[in-house]
C-alpha cells in the first residue's frame, strides 16, 4: 500500500510544479497587445506592464547613438503616443512601418506628456507582409 502513494506521490509532485510554472507564466506568453487608442480606455495603465502596437512616425524618430536612446511617436491613425527607448534598435528597424512595444507609462508630472517608456522593442520584417505579384518568389 505504501509502495502505491509514493508512486503516485512521484507522478503528481511534477505534474503539479509543471502546471503552476505554465500557470503562472502564461500572461507574459500571450502576444495580446493593445492599439494606441484602447490606452484611452484602460484603468490603471500607469501600473501595467502593456504591449503596444502602432505604425512610426517616420519625422518623429530621433536616434541618439551615443547614448543608445531612442524616441520617436506611434499611431494608430487616430490617437499618438510618445515613446522613449533605452537600447540598441533592431537591425531592420529603419525598414519597418509598425511596431510592437513593451512597458509602462511614465509619470512626469502633470505640465508635461506622458511618455511610453519602453523596455522592450520588437520588429517584423515588412518583406514577409508584402503582397507579390504571381510571377515573383
Amino acid at each position: 500500500m505504501k509502495s502505491k502513494y509514493k508512486i503516485l506521490v512521484t507522478l503528481l509532485l511534477p505534474l503539479i510544479f509543471f502546471s503552476y510554472l505554465i500557470y503562472s507564466n502564461i500572461d507574459n506568453s500571450l502576444t495580446y497587445y493593445y492599439t494606441v487608442s484602447e490606452l484611452n480606455n484602460l484603468d490603471g495603465i500607469m501600473e501595467k506592464q502593456l504591449r503596444i502596437r502602432g505604425s512610426l512616425v517616420k519625422d518623429s524618430i530621433i536616434w541618439n547613438s551615443e547614448t543608445e536612446r531612442l524616441s520617436c511617436i506611434l499611431t494608430d491613425g487616430r490617437t499618438e503616443l510618445h515613446m522613449s527607448y533605452q537600447g540598441m534598435i533592431p537591425n531592420n528597424f529603419d525598414h519597418v512601418s509598425e511596431i510592437i512595444v513593451e512597458g509602462q507609462m511614465s509619470n512626469p508630472g502633470q505640465s508635461e506628456a506622458q511618455i511610453f517608456v519602453v523596455s522592450k522593442l520588437m520588429t517584423q520584417c515588412p518583406s514577409k507582409y508584402e503582397k507579390h505579384s504571381a510571377g515573383e518568389e
